[in-house]
């Protein structure tokens, strides 16, 4: 690092320029040339006779350490930008500056004639990352990567970032960044320095974002939505957790050095296409090693944690935290909600015997990995209902001061970990116990699954459609259609349903969810799953408020348009879905005039497109596609009023939206 001071003689100036705030300090005005090499967090300055400009970039401390720290050190300044003049503080404790905090950038007078080394850490706990500035001109610290340029380290202050600027004391002039200016001469932030900032409202900047790799073959839109991604994770767990784990490097379209299509290890999320859904789960991982092996000087361990060997915690709990905060980060960013991915877990892990001890160091006991997950994540959810949801960050927290994973468990958890075992195997036995073993076909085992349909005085209904929509990954999603008598029956396979009703033949009209008794709801968060295990389900009797066409009539509109390719070309087979935050999905595919039509009850709706596995995006009522920026755009259906004439022109032809 080279940070840059002031030359000049000796003397002292204090400008302060109206309006901009713009403060030049020269005291002894000697060049100081600051020169350090970092390894990990540790970073040595070389403070020479005169001024030396660097940031604090250390936890809070009392400025008395600077003066322990530094013997010839004869004062220190920085700048009030609440009171928008400077602190002073002089080794004889004169002065009004008293306090030392992260970010804080620094002009610091050293007396004598020789250079001093003076060692430090850079990267002290988690929140040092996160530096508090206010509306006008901020002097603060650069505690990021050495050597990053200002589009990378401004990056999180786009929405209020007016200038920056540095002091290049061996060209004798002021080297400034804009954004979106044609030229810029500030090229890079150093590690340690200190710059000022102008920004136009108060705002916390993060000065440790994850660096984000990605193939040659990623477009340059698809490199802007995953790294869109990559922020949205982050603020998840900085929001959920308090912490940006800093130093992360996210690869995208790689695989693990094991082989695997997605994982973490030494600071690096690999995450190859079938993967990118997972990195929650993996930042979760990040999080764990960080929080269990992090330096008493706050930073991480050189050491690459193979949490199976040094057995930080459990696989089972391992894992079970990272599923338990990917579900929760879905709940919020998706339709698949929290409720949803652990009733797919109870599904999954009904399937095996496994005993949630005999998972503490191989998830593969048993041969069925998935299952052995899922049964991690119902003991994390378990002990988050019992202890809190802190508790299980916590537990992470207290790892490095105990021996073991069991002492930290009782610390955090307060039972031992026999005595959790016990206590889930008796829930696990009473809620969801392994179904019994059933012999079927090929595909597996089944179960019938069979009720009727009729009308308000109790007539069969014929030509109705039953829809079982899978909730999690189990199962698989299933139709049936009502008989001359009304009834309905087939086999599914093992998983929980929702299950709804619509007018046959067309899938036209949603009806309602059934929940137990013999009316619909028109909600689908207030339906009950229908669970299907080793034995038949049946008495799944509905009766309609009205018949079909008239419930058609008064319940749905339709919602109709045409996708088209970037020169108006009508686009056939593509994917048009209208979901609501109730868990109700419509849709169907464009005909051959790339036209399409969704019949939907009332209610806003998100509105998504795709071809075969390649996601097009989100489009709002006027076509537009949404960018990331601002609000999700919905379709709204009000009063049964169809909406129609929705025109979406793709900005380019399919082959490239879908390239990876």
């Amino acid at each position: 690092m080279a940070a840059r001071g002031w030359n000049g003689t000796p003397s002292v100036r204090l400008v302060l320029i109206a309006g901009a705030a713009v403060l030049a300090l020269a005291v002894m005005l000697v060049e100081s040339a600051l020169t350090a090499s970092a390894q990990g967090a540790r970073i040595t300055t070389t403070l020479q006779p005169g001024i030396n400009r660097v940031g604090w970039a250390e936890a809070e401390a009392d400025v008395a350490t600077l003066f322990e720290a530094i013997p010839r050190l004869d004062r220190a300044y920085a700048w009030d930008v609440a009171m928008r003049r400077v602190r002073w503080v002089a080794r004889d404790g004169s002065g009004d500056l008293t306090t030392l905090t992260p970010g804080m950038g620094l002009w610091l007078a050293l007396g004598g004639t020789e250079p001093f080394a003076w060692a430090r850490f850079l990267l002290p706990p988690a929140g040092i990352g996160l530096i508090p500035l206010r509306e006008g001109w901020n002097f603060i610290a650069w505690a990021g990567r050495d050597s990053t340029t200002p589009g990378d380290a401004f990056r999180g202050l786009d929405d209020v970032l007016l200038e920056a600027w540095d002091w290049n004391a061996t060209a004798q002039r002021r080297e400034t960044y804009t954004p979106n200016a044609r030229a810029n001469t500030l090229r890079t932030l150093d590690k340690g320095g200190a710059y000022w900032v102008r920004v136009s409202g108060a705002k916390r900047w993060w000065q440790f974002p994850p660096r984000v790799e990605f193939p040659d073959t990623f477009t340059p839109a698809r490199r802007t939505e995953l790294r869109a991604l990559v922020d949205e994770v982050v603020d998840f767990f900085a929001r959920h957790i308090g912490i940006r784990v800093p130093g992360l490097t996210f690869q995208f379209g790689t695989a693990t050095p094991d082989g695997h299509c997605g994982g973490y290890g030494n600071k690096v999320i690999y995450l190859q296409q079938s993967c990118f859904s997972a990195r929650a789960h993996e930042y979760s991982h990040a999080i764990q090693e960080y929080y269990a092996t992090i330096e008493k000087d706050g930073r991480w361990s050189s050491v690459w944690v193979r949490y199976e060997d040094s057995q930080i915690s459990p696989r089972w709990m391992t894992e079970g935290v990272a599923n338990y905060w990917s579900h929760r980060y879905h709940d919020e960013t998706s339709e698949q909600t929290y409720d949803d991915r652990i009733m797919a877990d109870i599904v999954a892990v009904r399937r095996i015997a496994t005993r949630l001890r005999d998972l503490e160091r191989d998830l593969s006991i048993g041969g069925d990995v998935h299952a052995n997950y899922s049964l991690g994540t119902l003991a994390i959810d378990w002990l988050v209902n019992r202890a809190g949801e802190a508790a299980i960050t916590d537990f992470y927290r207290q790892r490095p001061s105990h021996p073991d994973w069991q002492s930290t468990f009782l610390a955090v958890f307060g039972m031992t970990a026999d005595d959790f075992y016990r206590m889930f195997e008796e829930r696990r036995a009473r809620d969801f116990p392994p179904y019994a073993r059933v012999t079927g076909s090929v595909r597996g085992p089944y179960a019938r699954v069979a009720g009727s349909v009729r009308g308000p005085g109790g007539e069969p209904l014929e030509g109705v459609r039953v829809r079982g929509d899978r909730v999690g990954a189990d199962g698989e999603n299933w139709q049936a259609v009502t008989d001359p008598d009304g009834a309905f029956g087939r086999p599914v396979r093992p998983g929980s349903y929702r299950v709804s009703f619509t007018n046959a033949p067309d899938d036209d009209c949603h009806f309602g969810w059934y929940d137990g008794d013999a009316d619909l709801v028109s909600r689908g968060g207030e339906a009950t799953p229908v669970v299907v295990g080793d034995v038949d389900v049946t008495g799944i009797d509905i009766r309609l408020p009205a018949a079909p066409d008239e419930l058609t009539a008064t319940l749905c509109a339709r919602v109709e348009g045409v996708v088209q390719g970037p020169d108006g070309e009508p686009l056939r087979g593509i994917h048009t879905q209208l979901y609501r935050q109730d868990r109700l999905n419509e849709g169907n595919a464009t005909d051959a005039g790339g036209a399409f039509s969704i019949m939907v009850p009332d209610g806003a709706y998100r509105f998504s497109l795709s071809a075969g596995s390649c996601r097009l995006g989100i489009y709002g009522a006027d076509g537009r596609r949404w960018t990331g920026e601002g609000q999700q755009p919905v379709v709204t259906v009000t009063d049964v009023v169809d909406v129609t004439g929705i025109i979406i022109r793709l900005s380019r032809p399919l082959a490239e939206l879908c390239e990876p």
